[in-house]
């Protein structure tokens, strides 16, 4: 059985929902779970998954045109695989192609920016009513504090954002045979 559940952005509390109700390809933002897309994850391979709708029959989450997100019929191309990093507890970016879905309240949709790992960027996993049902025997609300009963074995971790940045180290480069470098990053 697969999770099911909300996505919500983590600051703004709107949900993710279909502009033009359930049958729309668009995705756009809505105050409360009525409107709301109940989704699943299925898994793809090494920490790679899908985002549905569980009401979409074939639909799922898909980047058009190199930005946009959008739900489309299930065709399993990389505009249509995502890894969720966990940046906090209960608190995950969304990641396509190596950049993160972003909420943009000011254009209504949700797009893909370099990831920066700031609120913008943040989502929150919201078991539906039902699952929490299911899961737990009754309403229960430190469930959704409790980011450990919300187990993705796919997901990806991050520590939280700073403006640091790690330098890696770079090993002396060494002559080969032909007396050209071979350096084990970069040489410059």
């Amino acid at each position: 059985m697969s999770l099911q559940f909300y996505l919500k952005h983590s600051r703004d509390e709107n949900y993710f929902c279909t502009k033009l109700g359930k049958d729309s390809n668009t995705l756009t933002f809505c105050p409360t779970t009525n409107d709301a897309l109940d989704l699943e994850i299925t898994h793809v391979k090494d920490g790679i998954v899908t985002i549905k709708p569980t009401s979409g029959g074939n639909k799922t989450f898909d980047i058009a045109n190199g930005d946009k997100l959008i739900v489309y019929p299930h065709h399993g191309g990389l505009n249509q695989q995502f890894t969720l990093i966990m940046v906090a507890p209960n608190r995950f970016a969304i990641k396509n192609r190596g950049k993160c879905v972003e909420y943009m309240s000011d254009t209504t949709f949700y797009h893909l920016k370099n990831c920066t790992f700031t609120n913008h960027q943040i989502f929150t996993i919201i078991p539906n009513e039902q699952e929490k049902l299911e899961l737990s025997g009754a309403p229960d609300e430190s469930y959704y504090g409790n980011s450990q009963q919300i187990s993705l074995s796919t997901q990806e971790y991050v520590n939280e954002p700073t403006n640091e940045v790690e330098i890696p180290t770079i090993k002396k480069a060494r002559k080969g045979k032909h007396g050209r470098k071979h350096c084990h990053l970069k040489c410059y």
